[in-house]
């Protein structure tokens, strides 16, 4: 696009230019008219953002269709497909007030179309097969001028009737004729003829009709979240090529870890893990685990969760904050979703074990994420609410199911003038309710992923101090052997992961009852009490600091060489 665009522009003013070295130039070479100049021009760079946004529709995210489209722009996700995710130029262009104008004017589903709708839907093929080829794009460039031409001048230019100018010498001639006199009744006929078929004739500018905005070709694989193709180009231009063989491995290992053939598994796993250097076999095992949760095998035993984590912080580990390729929004539910059994009424979840991954504190992620699903909901409500309406037509189902958003906002809104009032009120509190829920679920899921249980693990606390100071009953919790280092992250009721945060002390008041002996938690408590309320002055500095739980049970024993410990 590039070199076409310092090159187009010059051909058009110019076209000699192309011609003026050669030994032998054509003769008839020249200039379109300044109007179809100034055609052409506007067609050259029409032209040139139709190749720059082809298939921007696909990361349009519509978040409300009532009472007017709310529509989001998928910055990560576009740019993922073309594999420009370190672009500048694009990067700057997609954050620019201009294009978010651009996302508000043209991102509506139902309105009229023009010129560069059309050119973004159906002309993405011979725009790309003319590349390299000046002539074709020069044919193409005049044909698009020729549209533009037209849509400024709708109609044919009529031939008007001239009544011929008198000579200069025309009034001293001595034969000159009256001017006759005007019969009042036929000058108002001839009006009124006039007028009637100034009624009938067709408006100087045509009437726009709305209709349902074309998407267009896709640029890669789409799938319903987020549309992210399972394999884009890379940074050197090369396709990303994943053989079968290595996504083969993938499964076969997932399926024997849910099996319990942990022996297979193992010799499997680390041919898994230099698999996952590629992104299809990522999307391949996040696609895998998406199926294993529909069967309801999300509850596993130590030795399967162990794998799972470890192939989940593989997946994260390369992703970048964007999360370009959707690896993190795959991962996503899936954190939330698989369990193991710590003791009778403690769960820990995935999520506490892949909390340490850059793409969690990136807001824009969790913006997109946010949008994807309010998406994703808003499309089940209208599918279902349509379900429900022809429920006699079951033949008419599939059809329905491969409707996109898009298409379902723009049926809603050609429908909305003909709903009733109180039809219009529910379907805008229907959406209200869907936004406000899925508002609340990502208040969780942050709160899951950005919030460490163990604050001495937070990195901002770390950096001031604060995570440096140790529970002083850690010297009599009964420590455990696990698969991960911290058993004891993202406790969480075993009903559901959507707990309250106030539930987290109870949490820990079962963890420490179930690890603690209860002479134990006594002599702490003796101890914890005497450092609060010392007897003397003395010992709230550091005098006491050194004393061990044995001795605050046995204060009468006295120490053969007393010193003061600092």
């Amino acid at each position: 696009m590039g070199p076409e665009l310092s090159v187009l522009p010059g051909q058009v003013l110019d076209p000699e230019l192309e011609v003026a070295d050669l030994a032998f130039p054509p003769s008839t070479i020249s200039a379109s008219s300044l109007k179809m100049q100034d055609k052409e021009i506007r067609a050259v760079f029409l032209r040139l953002f139709a190749q720059l946004l082809q298939g921007y529709r696909w990361c349009l995210h519509i978040i409300r269709i009532h009472p007017e489209p709310v529509i989001r722009f998928h910055k990560a996700a576009f740019l993922g497909q073309r594999g420009l995710t370190e672009d500048d130029f694009l990067t700057k262009v997609l954050e620019g007030m201009a294009f978010a104008g651009f996302v508000t004017e043209r991102g509506a589903p139902y309105r009229p179309i023009d010129l560069f709708d059309e050119l973004v839907a159906y002309e993405v093929k011979r725009m790309k097969a003319e590349e390299g080829n000046k002539q074709k794009i020069l044919r193409h460039i005049k044909e698009l001028a020729e549209k533009l031409y037209k849509n400024e001048n709708p109609y044919p230019a009529v031939a008007m009737h001239k009544v011929q100018k008198p000579t200069e010498g025309c009034h001293l001639r001595l034969h000159q004729k009256p001017f006759p006199h005007l019969d009042e009744g036929t000058v108002q006929w001839i009006i009124d003829q006039a007028t009637a078929k100034l009624q009938t004739a067709p408006p100087a500018v045509k009437a726009e009709k709305k209709c349902m905005v074309p998407s267009g070709p896709p640029i890669g694989p789409t799938s319903d979240r987020a549309l992210f193709p399972a394999a884009i180009l890379e940074r050197n231009g090369n396709a990303l090529a994943n053989s079968a063989r290595r996504l083969e491995v993938v499964r076969n290992c997932i399926s024997y870890v849910f099996e319990n053939k942990m022996l297979e598994a193992k010799k499997l796993f680390p041919a898994v893990l230099r698999a996952m250097k590629g992104r299809a076999a990522r999307h391949c095992l996040t696609q895998e685990l998406h199926l294993h949760v529909q069967q309801n095998r999300a509850v596993l035993d130590h030795q399967q969760f162990d794998f799972v984590i470890r192939m989940m912080n593989c997946c994260l580990q390369d992703c970048t904050a964007m999360d370009e390729h959707g690896i993190a929004a795959a991962l996503l539910p899936l954190v939330t979703a698989f369990c193991r059994k710590l003791s009778p009424g403690i769960t820990q979840f995935a999520y506490s074990c892949v909390q340490e991954h850059v793409v969690w504190t990136n807001i824009q992620f969790w913006e997109a994420m946010f949008y994807c699903d309010v998406q994703n909901h808003i499309r089940a409500l209208y599918l279902d609410s349509a379900e429900e309406n022809h429920t006699e037509q079951e033949s008419t189902e599939e059809p329905q199911e491969a409707k996109s958003a898009l298409e379902i906002a723009s049926e809603q809104l050609r429908l909305w003038p003909t709903m009733s009032r109180e039809k219009q009120q529910e379907l805008i509190q229907k959406e209200e309710s869907t936004v406000f829920s899925q508002a609340i679920h990502y208040a969780n899921r942050m709160s899951y992923l950005l919030l460490p249980l163990d604050t001495s693990k937070n990195r901002l606390l770390r950096s001031s101090g604060l995570g440096d100071v140790e529970s002083v009953s850690n010297s009599f919790v009964t420590n455990r052997s696990r698969l991960c280092p911290d058993p004891w992250e993202g406790l969480s009721p075993d009903l559901t992961p959507l707990s309250p945060p106030g539930c987290v002390p109870q949490l820990l008041k079962i963890a420490f009852d179930e690890e603690v002996a209860s002479e134990s938690a006594e002599i702490f408590r003796k101890h914890l009490h005497k450092l609060r309320y010392p007897q003397h002055v003395r010992g709230t500095f550091a005098f006491t600091v050194g004393q061990s739980p044995k001795q605050a049970m046995q204060p009468k024993a006295k120490e053969k060489n007393p010193s003061l410990r600092a």
